[in-house]
């Protein structure tokens, strides 16, 4: 997997982030006619208050909306429906809404679900004294594809660097901010190349590795 860092979202610099690109599916599009979509992967739409969340996420320049509320009952092995998966799409946005699940019997793991994609992804695992080891092999039983290397948008000490955690982690990395609150948006996202600005777009770029993360590391 190669890595680059680059700069530049809406006038915020991204020094120190790293874009994690992976070679597949690149030849179909040329690189000069992807797009950057700024996304939270991680958040509690209807917790935080629906519309007033969803304002908050405009207003700091979001491309995409993903609601992940909590789902007490079902553990992370679980089988996830169209009445598990949260439903926001009544919420006014510009841009696509994403319907998520953040599944909190045991370990708390997001389902993100597009038309056609699904995207899992292991929530601050640190909370859980999960090794390396520990986050690979749940990755491998549930089908993972990212692991959050931040806390409610923290840094996680246990990795200090992106780089380690590439090395490390099976899942690559992303930064959420897991608002339950308007004031709690905007402390971590990630920013993916698309060639569109579709929910199939995002989960196929962030299974593919086309995202940078938002912070200085």
């Amino acid at each position: 997997m190669e890595r680059r860092t680059f700069l530049g979202l809406s006038g915020d610099a991204l020094l120190g982030s790293t874009l994690l690109r992976s070679r597949q599916n690149q030849e179909s599009t040329p690189d000069d006619e992807w797009r950057l979509a700024k996304v939270d992967l991680h958040s509690h739409l209807r917790h935080g208050g629906g519309q007033p969340m969803a304002d908050r996420y405009a207003e700091l320049g979001f491309d995409a909306l993903v609601g992940t509320d909590h789902h007490s009952e079902i553990g992370v092995d679980g089988d996830v429906d169209d009445e598990t998966v949260g439903d926001d799409s009544d919420l006014s946005f510009p841009g696509p809404i994403l319907d998520g699940v953040e599944l909190s019997n045991d370990h708390h793991v997001c389902v993100i679900e597009s038309e056609n994609e699904t995207v899992k992804q292991i929530n601050h695992p640190m909370r859980y004294d999960d090794t390396a080891e520990d986050i690979n092999e749940l990755a491998l039983e549930i089908g993972a594809d990212l692991v959050e290397v931040t806390d409610h948008g923290r840094k996680l000490d246990e990795y200090p660097t992106v780089a380690e955690a590439v090395e490390e982690l099976k899942p690559t990395p992303t930064i959420t901010s897991d608002a339950h609150a308007v004031d709690e948006v905007g402390v971590g996202n990630v920013v993916i190349e698309v060639p569109d600005l579709t929910g199939d777009d995002i989960l196929r770029s962030l299974k593919d590795g086309r995202y940078s993360l938002s912070r200085d590391w």
